[in-house]
């Protein structure tokens, strides 16, 4: 070990100083000193040696003690690494410390009720770490491996073959990627742009799914959230459009898409109906457009929707409600 400078520079100024002396007595020829200042030094430098060696051995059975000591790493499940793209690589740079080969994984989902189909069928297998399913394995994914060192899988284990499963799209990953940076951003403009770059791949994403009868995943940012985003700002032609994209790629199975046109057309109604009177009313309360308009059931849900997160009108704060405004379109 490198001994650092606060450590060695004392010795090195009595050293100093006594060879200084030694060198004094030399041209004095004082010889019985020179004698005495020799013998001193030797000693010095032996003693200071043996208690050096003494520390280096004492810190390196400590480290060899604490190197044998078991640890919990060395169980049968090893370390769980969530959503990993290459776990067989993540996993041997962790083992190397123990000079262990990690040979096996074995794949668990979340647990819950949304688990997606895609996601679901891996469940409990295991596979040989260097042919396993890659992670993620759908937009959502939130499955892990747990690795297990080799010799130590239980005896009754199966390995399974990933070939004998349905594979996702190439895409996923993309769809994943995506969707988690959604769940982080605010601006519409940048939302709209991530939830389109999902719409130009759909359909490769979806054909293992349709291949294999497996109901779309519970959340897909481009079929639950773009279309809403383009009523926000009243592009009824791109909101529809997406849906019907969605409805072709059969992003909904087992549903067919429609009930959200179905929906998709009674927003549309309601925005368009409600944009007319406020146009008509500026400067009106946003408490008594409900009364105006007169909706009742889902047609009012959808005018609370439309008050909430619609962009296309201005809310100026009067008293416990608003005072609602038709935003001007910029040219």
């Amino acid at each position: 070990m490198k001994r650092s400078n606060k450590e060695s520079s004392p010795i090195s100024i009595i050293f100093g100083i006594l060879l200084l002396c030694a060198f004094y007595a030399l041209l004095q020829n004082f010889i019985p000193i020179l004698i005495g200042i020799i013998i001193i030094c030797t000693i010095g430098y032996i003693t200071y040696k043996v208690m050096t060696n003494s520390k280096n051995k004492e810190s390196f059975e400590q480290n060899i003690n604490q190197l044998s000591q078991p640890t919990s790493s060395k169980n049968n499940v090893v370390t769980t690494v969530q959503n990993s793209v290459l776990p067989s690589i993540q996993t041997q740079n962790q083992a190397n410390d123990y000079d262990l080969k990690i040979e096996y994984v074995q794949l668990s989902t979340s647990g819950d009720d949304d688990v997606c189909p895609m996601c679901a069928q891996f469940e409990g297998k295991i596979f040989l770490s260097t042919e396993a399913p890659q992670l993620p394995l759908c937009p959502s994914c939130a499955c892990v491996y747990m690795y297990y060192f080799e010799n130590d899988l239980p005896s009754n284990s199966i390995i399974s073959n990933k070939n004998d499963f349905i594979l996702p799209a190439e895409c996923t990953s993309m769809f994943y990627k995506k969707q988690q940076q959604i769940c982080k951003e605010k601006d519409i403009t940048k939302l709209i742009r991530l939830c389109e770059s999902q719409i130009k791949k759909l359909y490769e994403f979806m054909e293992p799914y349709i291949s294999a009868q497996f109901s779309a995943p519970a959340e897909l940012a481009c079929r639950d959230l773009l279309p809403d985003l383009y009523m926000q700002l009243g592009k009824w032609e791109k909101a529809e459009s997406t849906i019907k994209t969605c409805i072709k790629a059969k992003a909904y199975y087992p549903e067919d898409g429609s009930a959200q046109l179905i929906e998709f057309e009674l927003y549309k109604k309601v925005a368009t109906e409600t944009l007319s009177y406020i146009s008509q009313n500026p400067g009106c309360l946003q408490r008594n457009v409900y009364k105006a308009m007169g909706y009742e059931g889902e047609e009012r849900e959808q005018l609370k929707n439309f008050l909430r997160d619609s962009k296309q009108i201005e809310k100026e704060k009067y008293n416990n409600t608003n005072k609602l405004f038709v935003k001007e379109v910029s040219t």
